[in-house]
């Protein structure tokens, strides 16, 4: 089974996208913010086989976790799904070119979510 870390701050989100994501036949592992992700990653680099994670996060964003992924030759090729509710086109393509695989707009369609995730994890991540 595919393990997804996901890097969500608000408690009720985290907990919804968590139960949405076992729905889609994935074991997950959420954590509370960006720095807590990234800690996991460096400790197992190879326990996710994706990343989902919020933008908008306490003490190091979405933004940063990709970049600071992005810059080690073991994360290049991970998947990350980035999702926010709060961000406009030009936003989307910023985040895209930080090195997100895929965006997801909130609040997060179930469907949509086990799609991306299948997506994702079929196409990999090249910088």
């Amino acid at each position: 089974m595919k393990t997804i870390y996901l890097a969500e701050d608000d408690i009720v989100t985290r907990t919804l996208i968590a139960e949405q994501v076992r729905e889609c036949g994935y074991s997950v592992v959420a954590f509370e913010d960006g720095i807590s992700a990234y800690e996991a990653l460096l400790a197992n680099p190879g326990g996710a086989d994706l990343l989902i994670t919020d933008v908008r996060m306490p003490g190091m964003d979405g933004t940063e976790l990709i970049d600071r992924l992005r810059s080690m030759p073991v994360f290049s090729r991970l998947p990350i799904i980035i999702m926010s509710g709060v961000v406009g086109v030009r936003d989307i393509a910023d985040l895209l070119r930080h090195g997100a695989s895929r965006f997801l707009a909130k609040p997060i369609d179930p469907r949509e979510l086990c799609e991306n995730i299948s997506r994702a994890l079929t196409v990999p991540h090249h910088l």
